[in-house]
């Protein structure tokens, strides 16, 4: 069965997460830029999603050095960045949990990672970030 594009259908992007690949992260049979490499070698798809806290090893205050690779396997590859999956980390120990401004600056580091690398947005689990810090960093998550 064909189905035949309608005019006024949006273009289709095919996209996959890096996620999907957990077990060769895992496995260590494959490094996050290899996965990467893999992705636009065998066409699985043109554009990427990124589980920051499973690809980046300086997660959550993303390297410099890990910012450059990705950036320059991105250029290489001509994969496109979707999303950034990033994290806030309450810190439910002894200290207590994060303060606002903690919280805050946990997530702006993630955010601006993720603009330097190309992504178009950070998706976060629903419920992480509170109604005031989301207003707190609305201004960042704008630009």
């Amino acid at each position: 069965m064909t189905i035949a594009p309608s005019d006024a259908a949006p273009t289709m992007t095919w996209a996959v997460t890096l996620f999907s690949f957990t077990n060769e992260m895992h496995e260590h049979t494959r490094s996050a830029d290899d996965l990467l490499r893999a992705v636009a070698d065998q066409r699985i798809a043109s554009a990427v999603e990124v589980d920051a806290a499973q690809h980046f090893a300086s997660f959550p205050l993303i390297s410099a050095e890990e910012t450059a690779t990705f950036r320059r396997t991105i250029d290489e590859t001509g994969l496109t960045p979707t999303m950034l999956g990033g994290y806030l980390d309450l810190r439910l120990d002894p200290r207590g949990p994060r303060t606002p401004e903690e919280e805050e600056e946990f997530l702006l580091g993630q955010v601006r990672a993720a603009a330097e690398m190309g992504f178009f947005a950070v998706r976060m689990s629903l419920g992480a970030v509170g109604a005031r810090l989301r207003e707190r960093l609305l201004p960042e998550l704008e630009r």
